[in-house]
């Protein structure tokens, strides 16, 4: 968040006052909780979309969400599910591959979807591999266990809208984020999309140099 704020506007103190809003928030200290010691893998990519993580988010206002996050760049991407088979898991994936490409490496949990030779099957067809993650080990998986962690809990913290208008939110919010993991700190957008998103928050900067050349 601070360093969101920080590429749009600047006043002194201003992580101080982040701070604060954030410790004085209801509905973020309702959501918050203790951060648990994850034990980060060491595998590294060099291009975008050559790994994903993927994991399913559960029990989010009775829906259920398959989440797929690219190793590289950290751009999330999120899928409203009817249901959480393996039959439904790979129509998404067709259609993530159809519009991309093929990856390289697919990383899961063991859930049923992705343990059935269906599944197998799929990874097979297109020459992808597909890395589970050792049982009772699931940080392996981390980077998708984590985006579905800081998901529920930041979609409780918005109350207003319905879950289609929160999910928008959150996403163009955190696809725009400077991440701390990457080269340069540079959002997921960025990296993903070669070009920052513009937002509401551009019109921030976009106005103020309407108004200098207004003014010169």
């Amino acid at each position: 968040m601070k360093m969101l704020t920080r590429g749009y506007v600047y006043w002194m103190n201003i992580n101080r006052d982040i701070e604060d809003t954030v410790r004085h928030c209801p509905n973020c200290q309702e959501a918050a909780k203790m951060p648990k010691k994850t034990v980060l893998n060491s595998w590294t990519t060099e291009e975008k979309r050559d790994r994903i993580n993927i994991d399913y988010a559960k029990s989010l206002n009775g829906k259920m969400y398959l989440v797929v996050v690219d190793v590289y760049s950290k751009w999330p991407k999120v899928f409203e599910m009817s249901s959480s088979s393996t039959t439904a898991t790979s129509k998404e994936l067709r259609m993530l591959f159809a519009r991309f490409g093929n990856l390289k490496v697919i990383v899961s949990d063991n859930g049923t979807q992705f343990t059935a030779k269906e599944f197998q099957k799929l990874c097979d067809e297109q020459g992808i591999e597909h890395v589970r993650s050792p049982p009772f080990h699931s940080q392996s998986n981390g980077q998708a266990e984590r985006f579905v962690d800081t998901l529920k809990r930041t979609l409780q913290k918005i109350k207003e809208g319905g879950m289609l208008e929160k999910l928008a939110e959150f996403l163009q919010c955190y696809r725009r984020t400077p991440c701390a993991s990457t080269s340069g700190h540079l959002p997921p957008a960025e990296r993903f999309l070669g070009r920052q998103m513009r937002t509401p928050l551009t019109l921030l900067k976009e106005s103020a140099k309407q108004e200098g050349k207004t003014q010169s």
